[in-house]
């Protein structure tokens, strides 16, 4: 008998380890893990301790030992010994960029944490055969090692798991010591050594790990007050305070003994759990979440099977009323009752550390009579088969009072369901699914490269980017047309100023959806092409009534242009072209003014966004604003490297009406305007293909001599984005030195990358230049 108990055993160890390490490989980072990763290496290569993740830092030194061991990581470069810092960028630099092996620090760190779990899973098995019998052992263990929440968070290197190891390791410790004093026999000094090291380890690993210090003094005073106790009330009391000095120094042996860095990690837990956290619950998002958060998500997380159970195994102690018992009720319900008055709800894995207490509890069923036993054997068959069909989706688990993993999304999410672990799902459905360029909104700190996706492009909110309603192109009424991947969380935009961002998105049916947490949408057009330029406003801050009135379209680009400076005609590859302006961005020059129509825009109008109101104007423009002009085309060229104002005609060589510089600009007209002491040149261009970096286009002011004495270099659009196709005007103001002489001054033009100051060369005939030659300008002091 004792044969099948130890081989059914290590079947269900190992089932359990293969399990967790497949799901090891299955999941990519989720969103907490680079922080966790960075502080595990900084235990062992920083001193004093860092706070990274405001929590004692036991758990996250083991994970950071094998990483130490097996590859020593680099630290970000841009790591100092400050206390405050912009952790979570430094964790994706030490993730993706410090190390180029991102991914396998990620595997290795998430292997100490299987062997947690598997760590725990033995105990589990080890305290019910001692209390109830090997039977129980044998339900105990599949009862933990079915658990699709023990699961998902076991194959994870977060804290979560290693916190409910150590709790749980603390209260078996005390539980075995009491029994055997119970018993009659003495413990022993070493016994009740490791009681205190195992009250302390459990304090290291999570500062919630302090419920355990109220809840012995309760167990203590209920074994005096029962009569359990039959060594007097002195000596209990003296192994309680002996436990809490030893729990204590092993507390503060993990801390390197370092006090500034332990207050600093209690203040900003402290100060995080009374600001509260931005939590999603049923359908409402707030920051500071809701006293029943944690029930609720107990009632729809937990397995059915488990639900079934807890209340009889509850019953079976209101009736035997054993210390025993009510020593593990009174951890469970310490950790329940933090949970009530907890402001950061943003997961059951707050709760893990009451599952194995429970599931020892429930064992205690297996000596009752025999219809506990077969609905221990239905229950456990229920929870077996449900477990292995989620495989390996068990972070998304929801029970069917929520409707399943498939309505998980509705009721609960963040890490819940939704924490960046299906990103190497998307990278399969690509390449099979998503050919084009496509839009990702996801929750999670893993750059899209790292898994091997090429397509898709992260939209600008976070945790990517910051919302910047100025300049960012997506509207949320009527998004664009194209291919959408978009996280649970993000639907919800529990983490964005804009919480109703993809409240269309809702509306609508998913074209597919990977691993439970992302949602792919296909958007049709519904209307024309349209080119939007704007100035000093985004798209978000146009009212929907106008740009629908406006546009007949969600077809819209967008591109930017200052139009203080400048001007963008948006037509290439857009059947319709307009112009959005916002309040103060008009020009006042009148090389600029005389662009826009004489009646003024199309429309008016205003929108409030983020509590201020934005005012504009639209103009439409039938045609290019730009070929309406007469502006100067005479334009010339020399091979020389520099041409003054008195070899102008001489060296000039003139040119057809269209400069081209390296087939992406094209220069097809300019006015000059000179008063005083400015002399204002405005160029006209078109662009022939979309810009891959930053250019600068130059108006150099030169003497008879050919030597330099004034310049003005300007680009006034937001060069991402532009088409080919599209026109602007560039307006450059020249300031003259003071001191310049009066004479006759030659006007050059010609475009540069700002990244190497390269400058484009001018296709001409029978030569090369990199500049056109313009005019002579006569200036009278």
């Amino acid at each position: 008998m004792k044969r099948v108990f130890r081989l059914t055993a290590v079947f269900l160890l190992l089932l359990f380890w293969w399990r967790l390490v497949h799901t090891a490989v299955a999941y990519s980072a989720t969103f907490d893990e680079p922080l966790h990763l960075l502080q595990a290496a900084l235990y062992w290569r920083q001193w004093p301790v860092m706070s990274v993740v405001q929590n004692p830092p036991l758990v996250n030194a083991l994970i950071g030992l094998p990483l130490r061991l097996a590859f020593q990581p680099a630290l970000p470069p841009d790591m100092t010994n400050a206390v405050f810092q912009d952790w979570l960028t430094l964790g994706k630099q030490f993730m993706w960029q410090a190390n180029a092996n991102g991914l396998q620090l990620l595997f290795v760190g998430r292997l100490a944490v299987v062997w947690l779990a598997l760590l725990l899973a033995a105990l589990l098995a080890r305290w019910a055969g001692r209390w109830f019998g090997s039977g129980a052992a044998l339900v105990v263990l599949p009862l933990f090692t079915f658990d699709p929440n023990i699961l998902a968070h076991g194959a994870l290197a977060t804290t979560d798991m290693g916190t409910a190891v150590f709790i749980t390791l603390a209260a078996y410790g005390v539980w075995r010591y009491w029994t055997i004093a119970d018993a009659g026999q003495v413990p022993g000094w070493r016994r009740y050594a490791l009681v205190g090291a195992a009250i302390g380890l459990a304090l290291a690993s999570k500062f919630s790990g302090v419920i355990l210090l109220p809840a012995l003094a309760l167990i203590v005073l209920w074994r005096l007050l029962t009569g359990a106790e039959r060594r007097g009330w002195k000596r209990p009391l003296l192994e309680l305070a002996g436990w809490v000095g030893v729990g204590t120094a092993v507390f503060m042996l993990i801390y390197r003994f370092d006090w500034a860095a332990l207050q600093m990690d209690f203040a900003l837990q402290q100060a995080h759990q009374l600001e509260g956290h931005s939590s999603f619950l049923l359908g409402q998002a707030n920051v500071g979440g809701w006293w029943y958060y944690f029930p609720v998500l107990f009632a729809v997380k937990t397995p059915l099977p488990l639900l079934v159970l807890l209340p009889a195994a509850l019953v079976l102690f209101a009736r035997q009323r054993r210390w025993a018992q009510g020593w593990l009720w009174l951890l469970v319900g310490g950790f329940a009752a933090a949970s009530l008055i907890s402001r950061v709800n943003i997961g059951y894995r707050y709760l893990l550390p009451i599952l194995p207490l429970l599931f020892v509890l429930m064992g205690a069923l297996w000596g009752g009579r025999g219809r506990w036993r077969w609905l221990m054997v239905f229950g456990l068959l229920w929870l077996a088969v449900e477990s292995l069909w989620l495989h390996p989706h068990y972070l998304a688990y929801f029970n069917q009072i929520a409707g399943g993993p498939a309505n998980g999304w509705q009721v609960a999410v963040d890490s819940n369901l939704d924490w960046g672990q299906d990103v190497a799902a998307l990278a399969a459905y690509e390449r099979s699914n998503l050919p084009e360029p496509y839009q990702v909104a996801w929750l999670g700190t893993a750059p899209l490269a790292a898994y091997g996706i090429q397509r898709g492009q992260a939209m600008p909110i976070w945790p990517q980017g910051r919302e910047d309603p100025l300049t960012d192109s997506f509207y949320p009424p009527a998004p664009a047309p194209g291919k959408y991947v978009i996280s649970a969380t993000q639907l919800h935009g529990v983490y964005l100023k804009n919480q109703d961002r993809f409240a269309w998105f809702q509306t609508q049916t998913p074209a597919a959806r990977l691993g439970y947490s992302l949602f792919v949408y296909e958007v049709p057009p519904t209307g024309p092409s349209v080119g939007l330029a704007l100035s000093g406003i985004g798209p978000a801050m146009i009212a929907a009534e106008d740009y629908a009135a406006a546009f007949q379209s969600n077809d819209v680009q967008p591109r930017w242009f200052d139009a203080r400076t400048s001007l963008l005609w948006s037509g290439g590859g857009s059947e319709v072209v307009w112009t959005a302006v916002g309040d103060g961005h008009l020009p006042d020059n009148s090389l600029l003014t005389g662009l826009y129509p004489s009646d003024g825009p199309a429309l008016f109008g205003s929108q409030e966004v983020v509590g201020q109101m934005w005012r504009y104007g639209l103009y439409i423009w039938p045609h290019s604003p730009f070929r309406q002009l007469q502006p100067s085309t005479e334009m010339g060229w020399s091979p020389d490297a520099v041409v003054g104002a008195a070899e102008w005609a001489e060296k000039r060589q003139p040119l057809t009406q269209m400069a081209n510089f390296s087939d992406t600009f094209g220069l097809f007209g300019y006015q000059v305007v000179h008063s005083g002491d400015v002399v204002e040149v405005m160029g006209l261009w078109q662009l022939f293909q979309p810009l891959s970096r930053e250019h600068k286009i130059f108006v150099h002011l030169l003497d008879g001599e050919g030597e330099l004495v004034a310049q003005h270099d300007g680009f006034d659009l937001a060069w991402r984005g532009l088409r080919a196709g599209d026109e602007f005007a560039q307006l450059h103001t020249i300031l003259l030195p003071p001191d310049l002489p009066s004479g006759s001054y030659g006007l050059q033009m010609g475009v540069y990358q700002v990244e190497d100051g390269l400058r484009l060369p001018l296709a001409v005939p029978g030569g090369v230049s990199d500049r056109v030659l313009l005019q002579v300008v006569s200036i009278k002091r």
